[in-house]
């Protein structure tokens, strides 16, 4: 995305990433997923780094007055994932697996089956990252080495998507996203310890049907999401639940006037 548009990618140190066009702030940008906004619990502000680039199959953005057809909030623009299941109706498995240092760990498995006139993927993902490194603590005498405690990132995420041809005009759909990040945030040099824990879990279902004919396109298609964040300080007394739910209806057609032209 930052090599081939007018996105801007902020990232702070190894947990927040959050995206921008051309001057306006994070808060400007609007996330969706296959049609369906991503709302973002109590900021309104997305972070890009809970997302896994491998379960989507496609990702562009608009920006500019463009952008206005999703809804208010889009001054900046949108940015739109997709996962669309895989068509070719072959079976299929992939499987990857990362290993790096600080006890970092991510395991990736996509599923692709199909046939005739059924298609649909599974993906599942899961990463541990201990983020047990040594530095220099400059705030006590003698400047001891110590290594970072409290600093765990764990995350798991689950997808599917599966389509189905009534004939060779009228297409059903549904998608699933369900992801859950556990988040240690690390105490200051100068604290022993002091517990404290950010838990994000989403999920989303949407479901769609499609008509294609030879002048036009219908689409209709509706969602529901919920997003949770649990955020805990025991060392200060601190213990904060939010959540948010919505649902989401789209109901879309497309003429077509010309091979290369449409509104």
């Amino acid at each position: 995305l930052t090599t081939a548009s007018s996105l801007g990618v902020r990232n702070y140190g190894n947990g927040l990433s959050t995206v921008s066009f051309r001057g306006t702030g994070a808060n400007h940008t609007k996330l969706f997923w296959n049609g369906m906004p991503v709302m973002a619990p109590v900021t309104g502000v997305y972070d890009f780094s809970l997302f896994n680039t491998a379960f989507f199959s496609n990702a562009f953005v608009t920006s500019g007055a463009g952008a206005l057809e999703y809804g208010g909030g889009t001054i900046g623009g949108t940015v739109q994932l997709i996962n669309d299941p895989d068509c070719s109706y072959q079976n299929k498995i992939t499987l990857s697996q990362t290993i790096g240092s600080f006890n970092t760990s991510r395991s990736n498995m996509k599923v692709n089956y199909g046939k005739e006139t059924l298609s649909g993927s599974s993906s599942v993902f899961l990463s541990n990252a201990k983020n047990d490194f040594t530095y220099i603590n400059t705030t006590k005498t003698g400047n001891p080495e110590e290594k970072q405690v409290q600093n765990r990132q764990q995350q798991y995420v689950l997808m599917q998507s599966i389509e189905s041809w009534l004939n060779e005009f009228d297409r059903i759909y549904a998608n699933l996203w369900w992801q859950k990040n556990e988040e240690q945030i690390p105490p200051a040099m100068y604290v022993a310890s002091n517990d404290e824990t950010r838990i994000d879990s989403a999920l989303r279902i949407q479901t769609g049907y499609t008509h294609f004919a030879t002048r036009y396109k219908m689409e209709l298609k509706t969602g529901w999401s919920n997003e949770n964040m649990n955020y805990t300080n025991p060392l200060s007394n601190i213990y904060s639940y939010t959540t948010q739910s919505g649902i989401n209806s789209v109901a879309k057609a497309t003429f077509y006037l010309h091979p290369k032209l449409d509104f």
